[in-house]
């Protein structure tokens, strides 16, 4: 009994590294994709807080030295320190995923829908893929609104959000949920 119950540990905790490897994989990609510009940074420290709000809620939690190394650490403290500052004490606005569309909305303009949306899918298929079918951080719908159907209409562009387990459930209903409901979210 003792065997199959360190079998089930070893085996939930090679799904929750998924959680890790793909944090590592966004932050570097939105590094890169941010290339110095400065209206992109501020999506880059959304994606930071996001992400390491959510390791240090995660089961088991990731501390960022754990998510990015000591190197990379070091250099995101210098160039990005408002996510340090609030990472474990204030809620991220929007789940990591939102932010990586948003930049692929701004390097591809928001007018090309079908670059945006493969983008977006190969993104999840080619570098976000695991043997695991958990994918943590990645959101599995990509809705785009539009007023007319007119080619010059503006385009307005989200995703889905989700999680799994329980207190990171509980914490996203909490930020979902009018608080005048009577929802105690303590």
């Amino acid at each position: 009994m003792e065997m199959s119950e360190q079998s089930r540990r070893e085996e939930f905790l090679k799904t929750q590294e998924v959680f890790r490897s793909n944090a590592f994989k966004i932050i570097n990609l939105m590094l890169k994709w941010r290339d110095g510009a400065l209206r992109r940074k501020h999506l880059v420290d959304e994606i930071i807080h996001s992400i390491f709000f959510l390791g240090k809620i995660n089961n088991p939690p990731y501390t960022p030295k754990s998510i990015v190394g000591v190197e990379m650490l070091t250099d995101l403290e210098r160039d990005f320190p408002l996510p340090f500052q609030y990472y474990s004490s204030q809620l991220p606005k929007r789940g990591p995923f939102s932010c990586v569309m948003d930049m692929m909305v701004l390097l591809k303009g928001q007018g090309n829908e079908d670059q945006i949306k493969q983008s977006l899918r190969d993104l999840i298929n080619l570098e976000l893929s695991e043997k695991n079918s958990k994918k943590f951080l990645v959101s599995t719908t990509i809705c785009v609104s539009q007023k007319s159907t007119e080619n010059n209409s503006v385009r307005y562009y989200g995703v889905s959000m989700s999680t799994s387990g329980r207190p990171p459930g509980q914490i996203i209903s909490c930020c979902l949920l009018p608080q005048h409901l009577g929802q105690s979210c303590s």
